[in-house]
């Protein structure tokens, strides 16, 4: 019997933190709150208003395609509640999330943690294609927006001759691992790809 989407939702959620569960927490913007720039969004928040900061992971996924979780800090009010204040690309009401403290040691860039919901094409190539941008975003800039657009087509042709076998079986695998195709993204997996 297989699991459902929920399900390994939050099994990942517990590899992400066994000490906590996973909560669903309110997205309002703070005014003249930075896209995606958390930590100092939430250090304005604490510095106004009071209250904390919480390290975390902001949950998301696609149904039988991939999960995600991607570091972020939520600004949590003097009377407890956890808001995340920064706002995003795109806007959402609310947002899954799930506490972890001292991920943001480093300062960041944080990789996402992210793993396959099933063992199809697709997923795989959700996969490695975030981690390939995570790869990118180290060497090129926080952002997204920072990876010059023909890195990002690269990874897009790459994810594309994969996904379709466009690989001979003697070529090197184009996800850059430099082990034969066969080998690599073309072998069948018997379980889902995880980076955690």
């Amino acid at each position: 019997m297989s699991k459902t989407n929920e399900e390994i939702v939050q099994e990942f959620c517990k590899r992400l933190n066994p000490e906590v569960d996973s909560a669903i927490i309110d997205v309002k913007a703070a005014d003249g709150a930075g896209v995606k720039q958390w930590k100092s969004n939430v250090d304005a928040k604490v510095k106004k208003d009071g209250g904390s900061a919480v390290e975390g992971w902001a949950i998301w996924y696609e149904d039988e395609i991939l999960v995600e979780g991607e570091a972020c800090i939520v600004w949590q009010s003097p009377k407890g509640e956890l808001i995340e204040i920064t706002p995003r690309d795109h806007e959402y009401p609310q947002i899954m999330f799930v506490a972890q403290p001292g991920i943001w040691a480093d300062g960041g860039p944080v990789n996402n943690k992210r793993q396959c919901m099933s063992d199809n094409p697709m997923a795989r190539m959700a996969f490695l294609s975030g981690e390939w941008k995570d790869k990118l975003r180290k060497q090129f800039g926080a952002a997204e927006g920072d990876i010059p657009e023909e890195e990002l087509e690269k990874v897009n042709r790459a994810c594309q001759r994969i996904l379709t076998r466009d690989v001979r079986n003697w070529e090197r695998c184009p996800c850059g691992s430099g082990k034969p195709f066969p080998k690599c993204c073309g072998k069948p997996k018997g379980r889902p790809w995880s980076n955690l």
